[in-house]
């Protein structure tokens, strides 16, 4: 597996590579591993080894806010989220507290 992408390019690099997936968690629950607001090309560089990490055992998707319709989202925001839909926030939430992630949350992906 190649090292993390760097700079704000490398992240929207590997976002277009993920937009199909992410696209495929439209109406289901996902769970938010981490979260990030990115405004310049050393804040995307950090982020984006945090998502390689994940990246590294878990089956994991990068977005953008705006792609997941959550109206607190903005496009300064990154997220990794956990390449499953979940039919419930329940069924996410037992996912975050069984696997250890700190920081995992249920997150609604409207779209």
């Amino acid at each position: 597996m190649p090292g993390p992408p760097q700079n704000l390019p490398g992240l929207l690099s590997v976002r277009a590579a993920d937009a199909p997936r992410v696209d495929d968690l439209e109406g289901r629950w996902a769970a938010q591993l981490a979260a990030a607001e990115i405004d310049d090309d050393d804040a995307a560089t950090a982020f984006a080894a945090q998502h390689h990490q994940l990246d590294s055992h878990l089956p994991v998707l990068l977005a953008r806010g705006d792609d997941l319709g959550a109206p607190e989202l903005d496009d300064e925001t990154w997220l990794t989220v956990l390449d499953q839909p979940f039919g419930s926030r329940t069924e996410a939430a037992r996912w975050c507290a069984g696997n250890g992630v700190a920081g995992c949350t249920p997150l609604l992906v409207t779209g």
